[in-house]
């Protein structure tokens, strides 16, 4: 299952995931979680309308078609937030998030 992270790099291209992506078996399934969607869509959503939104929502988009979207557990959910509020408000939160 794919994280926040790594759709990201996917969505730069960045050359170890698009290796790590080449060099799976074919029996390998890859998947994203619902929240991993949501978040790219929000994303997507804040952006200014114009042509880099465009050009990431149909990256985004082909993305999506490639990779099935799995729901997360209610009991995933229930640690994450756990381990979450066991964290200073500016520790392990990347680029804003949840500080908005």
């Amino acid at each position: 299952m794919l994280d926040m992270c790594a759709f990201s790099d996917l969505m730069r291209e960045h050359p170890a995931m698009d290796r790590r992506l080449a060099a799976r078996s074919p029996n390998d399934r890859v998947l994203i979680c619902s929240i991993v969607r949501g978040e790219v869509l929000y994303g997507l959503h804040r952006l200014p309308d114009g042509r880099r939104r465009q050009r990431l929502a149909a990256k985004a988009s082909a993305l999506f078609r490639e990779f099935s979207c799995a729901p997360v557990p209610e009991g995933a959910a229930d640690r994450y937030a756990e381990l979450q509020s066991g964290r200073p408000p500016d520790i392990g939160r990347g680029q804003g998030e949840f500080n908005d």
